[in-house]
């Protein structure tokens, strides 16, 4: 788990990738990684079923098909762009998942 709390953000900042390698066998809900509060932050649902929920400016997405529960590290990469608010997923590699309309056309400052 990893917060990043107070770190100082370009006045203009409109897209955002973060990678972080995880490894887990637990279902209960929990956050893998905030950044600036809920400017950026990646959460997994309670119970797993392969759920991300991403939340960006306060706004949540789930994001389905992110299965890493089976106990062997995983590289998870989510990444945010506000030209369309899309929101996107990476898990070994491979984009497994997408969500559009979060937050367009705001910055993340």
């Amino acid at each position: 788990i990893a917060s990043l709390e107070g770190v100082g953000w370009p006045s203009e900042l409109k897209q955002m990738t973060v990678e972080l390698w995880v490894v887990s066998e637990a279902t209960s809900a929990r956050t893998l990684l905030s950044i600036g509060g809920d400017r950026m932050r990646v959460s997994v649902l309670e119970g797993g079923a392969g759920t991300v929920t991403v939340t960006v400016l306060g706004t949540a997405t789930q994001v389905s098909g992110v299965g890493f529960d089976d106990g062997a590290w995983h590289h998870l990469a989510v990444s945010w762009s506000n030209d369309a608010g899309d929101v996107s997923v990476w898990l070994d590699g491979a984009a497994v998942s997408s969500a559009g309309g979060v937050r367009a056309g705001e910055a993340l400052a």
